[in-house]
C-alpha cells in the first residue's frame, strides 16, 4: 500500500481509483482534499507520510475508513483506535515536532482541544 505514495505526501483512494494526491507537506493537502472531495472521501483509503493527531482528526471528520502512514504519533494511533478507524503505520513516534524540533507541533497542540469539525473549520479559514 505504501508504494502508492511514490513521490507524494498524501494519496486518497476510493473504489480502487486515486481521487486525490499531493506532494505538499503539512495539513494543507488534507484540507484541500476535503474541500474538493468531501463526499468521495467517505469510506476512502488514505495513505499519508506523517499522521499526527491533527491529521487523524481531519481524516475522521472526512469519514475515511482506512489510514496508512509511514510515520504516526502515539496520540494519532490512540485516537484512531478509539474511533475504530483501520490504521497501519511503519513507525510510531511520541510526538510530531515543530520545524526546529524544539517543541510539539503547534497543529498537534491545537488539535488536542478541538473536535474534528472545529479543527477543520479553524484550519480552513
Amino acid at each position: 500500500m505504501f508504494k502508492k505514495l511514490e513521490n507524494n505526501s498524501l494519496v486518497v483512494i476510493k473504489d480502487g481509483s486515486i481521487i486525490f494526491k499531493s506532494d505538499k507537506d503539512r495539513l494543507r493537502p488534507i484540507i484541500i482534499c476535503i474541500n474538493q472531495n468531501k463526499e468521495k472521501m467517505i469510506n476512502s483509503i488514505v495513505i499519508d507520510k506523517i499522521v499526527g493527531l491533527a491529521a487523524a482528526k481531519l481524516f475522521v471528520f472526512a469519514k475515511v475508513k482506512e489510514i496508512y502512514a509511514l510515520v504516526a504519533s502515539k496520540s494519532a494511533e490512540n485516537y484512531l483506535k478509539n474511533k475504530k478507524i483501520r490504521f497501519q503505520t511503519k513507525e510510531i513516534i511520541n510526538n510530531i515536532l515543530n520545524d526546529n524540533k524544539s517543541d510539539i507541533c503547534p497543529m498537534e497542540k491545537l488539535a488536542e482541544n478541538l473536535t474534528e469539525e472545529e479543527l477543520f473549520y479553524k484550519l480552513n479559514q
